[in-house]
């Protein structure tokens, strides 16, 4: 894969603005969403192989669009209002309190510290809007994002949000993310792009890390970030 360090380096004169996906980028949270799936379909457990596969492999989406996704394509059932919210109740009973207290991802905050005052910053998750903005708040997060785009916008269109809201070209926004549905916005609107390694495996010269632990030392000095 393309080097990260090398490929940050190289695009920092032309960043602007930065955007991060939030589970297993922020915080160390996929494993809490994963078993939280687990949990939630527990009396499906024929398909609990599936549910997770589709889960891991659709890292970003909407929790209601899977819900939809396994009463549809595996259980065969109708999938209703009422069962959305009552679902959409019990999986934020499930992981909320265990997402409050996980782990960042290695160097995260430090990254967040050293960069929010050189650029704008943003958070565009498939974690519902409420949700995300009562962790961020609950998390002292909220002082460094000048945006916090939850579901159900897309991630496309959060980018392309956070571009107009900051009167930018999308090129000029780099995107972190940890899974396909990351990238393929990013593609999609044409931003820059660094993976976090974890469950996906990004395509060829992909630049990528495991953490943020080198990235923060090659921030360039404050002046040359655009004024907020």
């Amino acid at each position: 894969m393309r080097g990260s360090k090398a490929y940050f380096a190289e695009k920092a004169d032309s960043i602007r603005a930065i955007a991060f996906d939030f589970d297993g980028v922020i915080l160390n949270s996929v494993h809490i969403k994963t078993e939280a799936f687990r949990d939630l379909f527990a009396n499906h457990p024929q398909h609990q192989d599936a549910i997770v596969a589709y889960h891991l492999a659709n890292g970003g989406v909407s929790r209601y669009l899977k819900f939809r996704y396994f009463y549809e394509n595996l259980f065969h059932k109708e999938y209703t209002p009422e069962i959305e919210k009552e679902l959409g109740e019990r999986f934020s009973q499930l992981v909320f309190e265990k997402v409050l207290a996980c782990s960042m991802v290695k160097g995260a905050s430090a990254f967040l510290t050293e960069s929010f005052a050189r650029w704008p910053l943003a958070v565009i998750s498939g974690t519902p809007q409420e949700e995300l903005d009562e962790i961020i708040d609950k998390r002292g997060l909220r002082s460094y994002f000048r945006q916090v785009i939850g579901a159900p916008t897309t991630k496309d269109k959060g980018l392309r949000a956070f571009a107009s809201d900051r009167k930018l070209h999308h090129n000029e926004i780099l995107f972190f993310g940890d899974a396909m549905t990351d990238y393929n916005a990013a593609i999609k609107v044409g931003t820059l792009f660094i993976g976090i390694h974890g469950e996906t495996t990004f395509p060829p010269d992909t630049p990528c890390i495991s953490d943020f632990t080198d990235l923060y030392n090659l921030l360039p000095p404050i002046s040359s970030g655009e004024e907020k």
